[in-house]
């Protein structure tokens, strides 16, 4: 980040709208804070670009602003400087949606004031926006399980994970107000940013977050994050795994391939290291140990080594 300072504005700068996410540094000098509630309580409160390369949020939101007939909202423009260069991160950078929960980072400075102002605010709601990778359906995160946080995700879509995974936006403003993550899909396709408007325009008109009961959805915890765990080469993915994103893979089942001993690394939402109870590597393939549901699963093995290879979930009893 250029700054650990936190930028704030009550008004749009001119020109903002036309700017693509690879072009707002000409027009913001960093992490960006719009306050648009003419100090109203209980708005949306929106955050895009926590990640540089998922641009969808962004481009979803300009165009909902540009038709000039928004209500009031606040608005979070994240990792600018990443955006520039289409990248999840800076090097050397801290991943901004692991930052709300403490820290010394730049990032997480930032994270605390935008954290202080939205509670001051009350804010209705909090959505952030984000893209995957891999062929994914859409899909929603929450943190808790409560009617309000399950309705706001279904408003998006039936399918909802359940993390703990410290640090994230949603875990941190689920502590003050109703809190989501939107997965709309790839940044590459442009439905993803149909798909964020879509959902923002029938939020903008909640006068309470919605309810939904867990038996009206499709619920999946998270077991672990695969992590690419070797050097450049050690690992290839397999391109017909991705079609398991959100469906069964069962015991035996290829992930990838692997050279010499080198390979993934499985790690529970705490950290732990799980490996050994997902995967057994024969022959040079690695084979799944048990039936998961993989989600994110990628074949860009650049996007695999900025985030992960994918996730693997279960679903949650009664869901």
């Amino acid at each position: 980040m250029s700054s650990g300072r936190l930028s704030t504005y009550n008004a749009l700068p001119d020109g903002l709208l036309e700017c693509p996410a690879a072009q707002l540094g000409d027009v913001l000098p960093g992490p960006t804070l719009f306050d648009l509630s003419g100090g109203r309580k209980g708005t949306l409160f929106i955050t895009v670009l926590q990640h540089g390369n998922e641009t969808s949020g962004w481009d979803a939101v300009r165009a909902l602003l540009g038709t000039g007939k928004t209500p009031p909202l606040m608005l979070f423009v994240a990792n600018i400087d990443a955006a520039t260069q289409n990248v999840r991160k800076l090097p050397g950078g801290v991943d901004f949606n692991r930052a709300w929960e403490g820290g010394d980072s730049p990032e997480a400075a930032v994270a605390r004031e935008v954290t202080a102002r939205a509670m001051a605010a009350e804010p209705l709601a909090a959505i952030d926006i984000h893209n995957n990778t891999g062929r994914n359906p859409p899909y929603s995160v929450v943190t808790r399980t409560d009617e309000r946080s399950l309705g706001a995700a279904a408003a998006f879509a039936q399918r909802v994970i359940v993390i703990d995974h410290p640090g994230v936006q949603t875990r941190r403003f689920s502590e003050f107000c109703t809190a989501v993550t939107v997965e709309v899909g790839t940044a590459r396709d442009p439905t993803s940013a149909d798909r964020a408007r879509a959902y923002l325009e029938n939020a903008f008109q909640w006068r309470e977050p919605p309810r939904a009961p867990a038996q009206q959805l499709y619920i999946y915890r998270n077991l672990a994050r695969v992590l690419i765990d070797g050097d450049d080469g050690a690992v290839t993915p397999r391109d017909e795994f991705e079609a398991f994103n959100f469906e069964r893979a069962e015991s035996g089942t290829v992930i990838a391939d692997v050279r010499d001993s080198q390979g993934l690394k499985a790690v529970d939402e705490h950290g732990a290291d799980v490996t050994t109870r997902y995967f057994r590597t024969t022959n040079g393939e690695i084979r799944l140990r048990r039936s998961v549901i993989p989600s994110m699963y990628t074949t860009d093995l650049r996007a695999a080594r900025a985030d992960c290879l994918c996730y693997l979930l279960e679903p949650l009893p009664g869901s």
